[in-house]
């Protein structure tokens, strides 16, 4: 779970609380539309969970990609996007998956996942 997530999370267990959507939005840092819409708060999944199945990489994968990304920063070899498009290609294929991502593949990718900016 990422850090939005859990900003949005904690906004909307203020809310249950008694805070005002208002108050539980500026607080958390979290958009005030965002926490008006009621299949949110009866537990509706976010955009980034709800559309899992439209995205070629698993949830696990993206986690495992982020996590290499991590790992290559910390050795001083930030990898470029090429290199991140290369990786993910790598994890596509060991799945039977062989077609190209689109051109902005990257970043849609970089927004999914913030704590790993290539």
């Amino acid at each position: 779970m990422n850090s939005r997530e859990e900003s949005h999370i904690l906004a909307l267990a203020a809310i249950e609380n008694g805070t005002s959507e208002r108050q539980a939005a500026k607080e958390y840092g979290v958009p005030h539309s965002t926490l008006q819409h009621e299949d949110r708060r009866s537990g509706g999944s976010t955009a980034h969970f709800g559309h899992c199945h439209q995205q070629r990489l698993s949830p696990d994968q993206e986690s495992c990609l982020c996590d290499w990304i991590i790992d290559q920063e910390a050795c001083g070899y930030a990898p470029s996007h090429t290199r991140t498009r290369e990786m993910a290609t790598l994890m596509l294929a060991m799945t039977g998956d062989t077609e190209t991502y689109g051109k902005k593949w990257i970043s849609h990718f970089m927004k999914r996942n913030p704590v790993s900016q290539v």
